[in-house]
């Protein structure tokens, strides 16, 4: 969904672009969430798997995530819900796509 922010940050994508700054003032229009920090494999290329034993991972409450979304949604138009972890052991998964549709926004 466009709105008013969000053309305002396009428009500056374009003048960033094409000015070939280094430093953008524009906001990005994808957004990539990641909702479990954890999965059920151990797949030997996989960035979940060879993370360091000590760094803490876990799962992202809703309330968390619907905060989130509430203050990106007037400049992404894409919300991917995954990176490292499985998103999909996150019992709170389809809750998360609702409320980016709810938004406005592609997932």
């Amino acid at each position: 969904m466009i709105n008013a922010k969000s053309s305002i940050n396009r428009i500056k994508i374009a003048q960033n672009f094409l000015q070939k700054k280094t430093e953008v003032s524009s906001f990005p229009i994808e957004c990539f969430i990641d909702t479990y920090g954890i999965c059920n494999l151990k797949c030997p290329m996989c960035p979940c798997t060879i993370v360091a034993k000590d760094t803490e991972r876990g799962m992202m409450e809703l309330s968390t995530f619907e905060t989130v979304i509430r203050k990106i949604k007037d400049y992404v138009d894409f919300v991917l819900i995954t990176a490292r972890g499985e998103p999909l052991l996150n019992p709170h998964y389809i809750e998360f796509i609702k409320v980016c549709k709810r938004a406005g926004l592609k997932v």
